[in-house]
């Protein structure tokens, strides 16, 4: 009997202290801007947009993460306007009646396009 309260009580705990991830999607070019003709190859960015829960249930700021808010962050953190050969991903991390966060990961290539409106051309 104590073996069986033991393995409940590790199963529980467990559950209890695990999140999860899943992958949303992959594309081959994704931009939020206006893009024309590809230009230079650049090095890999990521971005994010993460809604943070009270009690598990009180959002602090939106409702959901926003992957348009994830791709611009990881575009800003960078010199281009286009990524490719890119992964999205969300995390979900659930501390049952305490705390919960629900993440959206952008991870791409980043490229400049030379027609973009967007960012001066630089010569």
């Amino acid at each position: 009997m104590r073996g069986l309260v033991a393995l409940v009580f590790l199963a529980f705990t467990a559950l209890i202290f695990s999140s999860c991830s899943t992958r949303v999607a992959d594309f081959t070019l994704l931009s939020t801007k206006n893009i024309g003709t590809l230009s230079q190859q650049g090095e890999r960015v990521q971005g994010e947009d993460c809604v943070y829960y009270l009690l598990a249930m009180i959002p602090l700021g939106n409702l959901q993460p926003n992957l348009k808010t994830a791709i611009d962050s990881a575009l800003q953190n960078s010199k281009g306007n286009v990524l490719i050969d890119g992964v999205v991903s969300e995390e979900v991390f659930i501390f049952p009646f305490v705390w919960s966060h629900d993440c959206v990961h952008v991870e791409g290539t980043i490229r400049r396009s030379p027609f973009s409106k967007d960012l001066p051309i630089q010569q």
